[in-house]
């Protein structure tokens, strides 16, 4: 089975990630991964089934809270963060 990888992940270098979204669900895509950035932005993972796993076309404006905001009901979401440096 050839595996493809889709998306514009050039995106993300230089990027410093502070959170991480995961959502899960029965209906496509099955699982999601929200890389949330810094500067308030994300960038979207996703597979819609086996072997294929493809990146959002951009980054997106949109922090955690205002991510989890538009996000359906049923996406189950989970968020992990960066511990804070002090």
């Amino acid at each position: 089975m050839e595996r493809v990888l889709k998306g514009d992940w050039q995106s993300m270098v230089g990027r410093t990630i502070n959170a991480v979204v995961v959502c899960s669900s029965e209906a496509p895509p099955e699982c999601q991964v929200y890389l949330v950035f810094a500067d308030g932005s994300n960038f979207e993972i996703y597979s819609h089934g086996i072997g294929i796993i493809a990146g959002g076309n951009r980054v997106y404006s949109g922090d955690v809270a205002q991510l989890l905001r538009r996000m359906p009901a049923n996406r189950n979401p989970v968020v992990y963060t960066t511990p804070t440096q002090g």
